[in-house]
């Protein structure tokens, strides 16, 4: 997981080097808006209403009471174990995984290039939503250190501020990562079917990770949240931000854009 954040920031880190080079003012201005969102990100808390606060501890219910069922749904999925579920659950290899870095790389490249500007804040909200849903999963997976199903050690086996691959279980990343990709790709487009790809795929990897006993079920559904939650607050920062701006220009080296938000 560290080497996934690592990744994310290395891409943004390239954008802004290229920036320097080129004096691209368009990465320049995005690599500012990846930066800063973090000021706005991690102060939220101090602007929670109650209802906030109890959506969290909503959550934090829900994911203690889904422990319940770790145990009985882990013998249940590794007892029924098939070909065509192992074939299909396959998708962890890919999407979650570092593979799935290409999906904001591809984006903002080919917007940024093809100068069209929806693809290329699609990039960078994905590449947003994947650094900082990811950041909490892997604090958690220090702090925590819930050990994996596969050490055979029980549902409250803790070995917390450890680094050890068997205590990385709470939260799950592939999960994580899954929905914050699939949550800002949904919100692309309002067809159903394209949001119901997306969100199938999300949930398949997370089923996966179940299915391949690298993670317990609760840890699935907590993970789940976290990436839903980060993509949807980075998409709504964008619309607040997109409608507190009435002028944005942006020059560049040849040209310069001038967006009038109506």
């Amino acid at each position: 997981m560290m080497k996934k954040i690592l990744i994310i920031f290395l891409f943004a880190t390239f954008i802004h080097q290229k920036a320097q080079n080129q004096n691209c003012e368009i990465i320049k201005h995005d690599f500012t808006h990846f930066v800063d969102i973090r000021k706005t990100f991690f102060r939220q808390p101090l602007n929670w209403e109650s209802k906030d606060w109890q959506i969290l501890a909503g959550i934090t219910a829900g994911t203690a009471i889904s422990v319940l069922a770790d145990n009985s749904l882990k013998t249940i999925v590794q007892e029924n174990q098939s070909k065509i579920a192992s074939d299909i659950f396959k998708i962890d290899d890919f999407y979650g995984s570092y593979y799935s870095f290409l999906i904001p790389f591809s984006a903002y490249s080919i917007g940024y290039f093809s100068e069209n500007e929806d693809l290329r804040k699609l990039g960078l909200l994905t590449a947003e939503a994947i650094a900082y849903s990811g950041l909490i999963t892997l604090s958690l997976k220090f702090i925590i250190g819930r050990n994996r199903p596969f050490t055979e050690n029980g549902v409250l086996k803790f070995n917390p501020f450890s680094t050890n691959n068997e205590f990385n279980s709470f939260s799950s990343g592939h999960t994580t990562i899954a929905f914050a990709i699939s949550t800002v790709m949904a919100n692309y487009s309002d067809n159903f079917y394209w949001k119901a790809a997306w969100f199938s795929l999300a949930g398949t990897t997370g089923l996966a990770r179940i299915y391949h006993n690298q993670h317990w079920f609760s840890d699935v559904i907590f993970s789940g949240i976290v990436g839903y939650s980060v993509a949807d607050f980075i998409i709504n920062n964008d619309k607040e931000t997109q409608n507190g701006e009435n002028l944005s220009i942006i020059p560049t080296t040849d040209r310069v854009f001038i967006s009038i938000k109506l």
